[in-house]
C-alpha cells in the first residue's frame, strides 16, 4: 500500500504493508500538497505519482522506491489529456 500525507505545505509519500501498520516507511518527500500515488509498477519497484497543480495543469512522475529518486513522466498539460490516455 501506498499513501501520500500533507503536512505543512509539503506531502510525504509511504509504503507499508496494510496487514501491518508498523512497517509504514517515508520513500520520500515532495514540495506542495496535491500529491497522491496513481499506481504500483508491475514489479513494485516504483510508483506511478500525481501531482495536481490547478485545474488546468497536473504532472505524472515516476518514483524509484529503492533510490527515492523520481523523474517527471509527463506534463498533461503540454502533452494534451486525450493523447496521455492513448500513449
Amino acid at each position: 500500500m501506498a499513501f501520500s500525507v500533507e503536512k505543512y505545505g509539503n506531502s510525504d509519500l509511504y509504503v507499508m504493508d496494510p496487514r501491518d501498520p508498523s512497517t509504514a516507511r517515508m520513500v520520500a518527500e515532495v514540495s506542495g500538497g496535491g500529491w497522491s500515488v496513481a499506481n504500483w509498477s508491475h514489479d513494485a519497484k516504483k510508483l506511478l505519482l500525481h501531482e495536481y497543480l490547478s485545474a488546468n495543469e497536473s504532472r505524472l512522475h515516476v518514483l524509484d522506491l529503492a533510490s527515492g529518486t523520481g523523474d517527471l513522466c509527463i506534463d498533461l498539460a503540454k502533452a494534451g489529456y486525450n493523447r496521455c490516455l492513448s500513449t
